[in-house]
């Protein structure tokens, strides 16, 4: 064994030359040799390992993969083994919460931890340790490798060769480390899609982040879950508990906040909650994300916070993934995506300790495609803010006039809506049986037809909180004592449920994203009468001067599929059961079967949306659809085609139909048809289901006019193709495959007959015969060619 000065000299040999940064966890950095060396200390003393990748690949097809994308919480150890010091994550998922030290370390053996990392050690003096920690550091710590493989995209590996850190964000503080590494990784079978976004098509290098962090101070108190008002929850299970009590014990995320008065009604809070604003988000979009933060404060005004939370600017050459700041990030992708409300939290707690919410820069344009898809250019086509638009920004929110007042009502929406999900709050997609209830809803502009005929924007989006955002931050924030806690929650979600401010299951069918209003039928026939006046209105009038004509394609998606999420909202109905987050004695009904006169309501509004009147395009606009110019290539919203480079109405038409009749006879859904059918009386039979969409699409009198014909036919096939597919699908119930043989020997029976009809609609029945007869004569070799594509995408709007 080495003395003590053999050691110190060892030690002092081995850091000679390099660069030594003091700070949580100490590091020395080895220029010559691109090595980075850890100085372990306090073994076994737990600390957080956070991870993140710091700069996109720009994809938008993997979310995971965006510039700011943060990872989850570890709490992690160094563990002094033999020569080597390992990173040690703990198992936080199985826990004994008792003062009973025997319990806790039988739970902790009983379930497996993770070494996540192994350092050689390179010199050791009084209890430190010097480690080298590049390997652990130069990894694909973010999982991009990963990511890219599950999406289909290609194959990567990390090439160390091309590999390095990154000084200038490599950084020790008192209470955290932060590391960030250039990592390259070198692909192969790489997609077009991922391929087109790397310079040289093939080699894929992006910034990844690590931070070590000490833990939150002692003295945050848990807050128990309450599924009827609703939170992203922290769950473990707990095997300290009475056995006759549950295992599974579930607390809400949430911001540490504590009043510096707490004899006071509303009190300033000891440290406020702080966002800051990246430095690339431009104005007057930038003075629309702040304000929309900001509307949180007016809930937290009614938990007792005055000024909780705050929002600044982001200062000059700070890192934005140093886990001090949280920071509102600006992502660009090379199509628009999801915006993000991502945090870290200590894992023991629950306590949020940094928002890093990601903001996509496209949600400007898609709101600038509704405007353009229904109103001309004109006077009113841009922002009338004088020569200061941040001072003006006020007047603008909340007054919808223009174009831009328009996209800034939307940001501050969004802004709220992926603030509120860094504070701890989840989608609450049932917040419209309340009239925009929540932020945390997905929405969708309300576009009115006035009686001249005006398109009127002026309620497109809300201007505030709902009452479930305040009802949320009151449960979570206003502060209680332990003793009077539990009575203290009660009473919120009592008097939520008394007002009908209801957090319903995601299975619930009044759970809608992007659904307007407490009635989804109702909803779904005003929709339908909107869409038709837009599509009525719809033509080149709609383009600036010189820009490409080719552009109506883009916009048309936005006219034509308008009524998508009130199609999937409406099909819900059928087969559907509402159900809610009931507690016994609480007041509220577990379950119940939706009227069967209303889900016979909903099938005939469904199949309203397929007859041909209703899927045709006015052949003026038609006519005003080429393909993209010379060097251009077809917009991500552009309607499906399999005519290349024509515009296909029939295809448009069909995935219109594969929307409907997916969604209406959905595997789940028929399977509680048959189940609910034998509960009550007057039921609606599955048969009675096939045999109302069969007479609709099949058994209508032929159309007159060749262009509706056309379509029908598109339906027809559709319907037909659905029930194939449901009845070679191995998952769907014995009963339903039942009913789904007779009415395909039904429609073939009624399909024999061909006489007199002309030559398109002979051989349309001529296939579909062949297909039902292949199929009722040899299931098991019946092979489905899905005539359906896919609309071009909805979400997120």
């Amino acid at each position: 064994m080495p003395s003590k000065t053999q050691a110190e000299n060892s030690w002092a040999e081995r850091v000679a030359g390099l660069k030594y940064v003091k700070g949580f966890i100490p590091y020395y950095w080895d220029y010559k040799q691109g090595r980075l060396l850890l100085e372990v200390s306090n073994l076994d003393q737990e600390f957080l390992y956070l991870r993140a990748l710091a700069t996109g690949v720009g994809s938008v097809d993997v979310r995971t993969l965006d510039r700011g994308t943060i990872g989850g919480s570890a709490l992690v150890t160094f563990r002094h083994v033999g020569p080597k010091v390992l990173l040690v994550q703990k198992n936080l998922a199985f826990r004994s919460t008792t003062d009973n030290p025997d319990l806790a370390q039988s739970v902790q053996e009983s379930f497996a931890e993770s070494v996540l990392g192994a350092f050689t050690i390179e010199a050791e003096k009084a209890g430190r340790f010097l480690v080298d920690a590049t390997n652990f550091f130069l990894r694909d710590a973010a999982d991009v490798a990963t990511s890219i493989r599950a999406a289909d995209l290609g194959s990567f590996e990390v090439d160390e060769q091309r590999s390095a850190f990154h000084m200038p964000h490599t950084k020790a503080f008192p209470r955290n480390t932060e590391i960030e590494v250039l990592l390259t990784l070198a692909g192969e079978n790489i997609s077009d899609k991922l391929g087109s976004l790397l310079p040289d098509g093939r080699t894929l290098s992006v910034h990844q982040h690590h931070s070590f962090v000490a833990l939150p101070e002692e003295g945050y108190q848990p807050r128990k879950l309450d599924p009827r008002v609703g939170f992203g929850p922290m769950s473990f299970k707990d095997f300290g508990v009475n056995f006759s009590e549950n295992t599974e014990i579930q607390w809400i995320r949430r911001w540490r906040l504590e009043k510096k008065d707490p004899n006071k009604p509303v009190s300033e809070p000891i440290q406020p909650i702080v966002y800051y604003l990246d430095r690339g988000i431009p104005e007057p979009i930038r003075s629309a994300m702040r304000e929309g933060a900001l509307w949180w404060n007016v809930a937290f005004e009614q938990a007792g916070f005055k000024n909780a939370l705050q929002v600044r600017d982001f200062p000059e050459g700070i890192d934005p993934m140093d886990v001090r700041y949280s920071v509102i990030q600006w992502v660009h992708r090379v199509e628009r995506g999801w915006s993000i409300g991502a945090h870290y939290s200590d894992p023991r707690t629950g306590e949020i300790i940094c928002g890093k919410p990601r903001m996509d820069s496209h949600r400007v344009r898609t709101v600038h495609n509704y405007w353009a898809a229904t109103m001309p250019p004109g006077d009113l086509d841009t922002c009338e803010l004088g020569a200061d638009p941040i001072a003006e920004l006020a007047l603008t929110l909340g007054t919808i006039k223009d174009e831009e007042s328009l996209m800034l009502q939307r940001q501050a929406l969004l802004t709220a809506h992926e603030v509120g999900h860094t504070l701890g709050f989840p989608h609450n997609f049932s917040a419209s049986l309340y009239d925009r209830g929540s932020v945390m809803e997905y929405v969708t502009p309300r576009i009115k037809i006035g009686t001249d005929g005006a398109i009127d924007f002026s309620d497109a989006y809300q201007n505030g909180l709902g009452s479930w955002d305040i009802l949320a931050v009151r449960f979570a924030y206003s502060p209680a004592p332990a003793e009077t806690e539990d009575a203290h929650l009660k009473a919120i979600t009592k008097e939520g449920l008394r007002k009908g401010i209801l957090f319903l299951p995601d299975s619930d069918p009044r759970w809608n994203p992007y659904d307007d209003g407490a009635d989804p039928v109702s909803w779904l026939q005003e929709t339908l009468s909107t869409r038709r006046a837009l599509l009525q209105q719809y033509g080149p009038h709609l383009l600036r001067k010189d820009q490409p004509v080719s552009d109506l394609d883009h916009y048309l998606s936005v006219i034509y599929y308008f009524h998508r999420f009130a199609i999937e909202a409406v099909a819900k109905h059928i087969g559907g059961m509402e159900h809610t987050n009931a507690l016994y004695g609480d007041g509220q009904v577990p379950t119940k079967i939706i009227d069967f006169s209303r889900q016979r309501k909903a099938l005939a509004l469904l199949l309203d949306c397929l007859e041909p009147g209703n899927l045709d395009i006015p052949e003026e606009v038609l006519k005003h659809l080429p393909p993209p110019p010379f060097g251009s290539q077809k917009n991500f919203d552009a309607s499906p085609t399999r005519a290349g480079y024509a515009f296909d109405q029939l295809s448009a038409a069909r995935a219109l139909a594969g929307l409907v009749l997916d969604n209406s006879l959905e595997r789940e859904k028929l399977a509680r048809i048959v189940a609910f059918a034998a509960r009550q009386p007057d039921p609606l039979t599955l048969g009675e289901v096939l045999d109302t969409v069969r007479a609709r699409t099949w058994e209508q009198p032929a159309d007159s006019q060749p262009r509706h014909a056309a379509l029908r036919r598109v339906v027809q096939r559709a319907f037909l193709d659905r029930l194939l597919s449901l009845a070679t699908d191995i998952q769907v119930t014995p009963e339903v495959k039942s009913w789904l043989h007779a009415e395909l020997t039904h429609l073939q029976s009624g399909i024999d007959q061909d006489q007199g009809m002309g030559e398109e609609e002979r051989v349309h029945r001529i296939k579909a015969r062949h297909d039902i007869a292949h199929f009722l004569e040899r299931p098991v070799d019946w092979t489905l060619q899905n005539t359906s594509p896919a609309p071009p995408p909805g979400a997120p709007v």
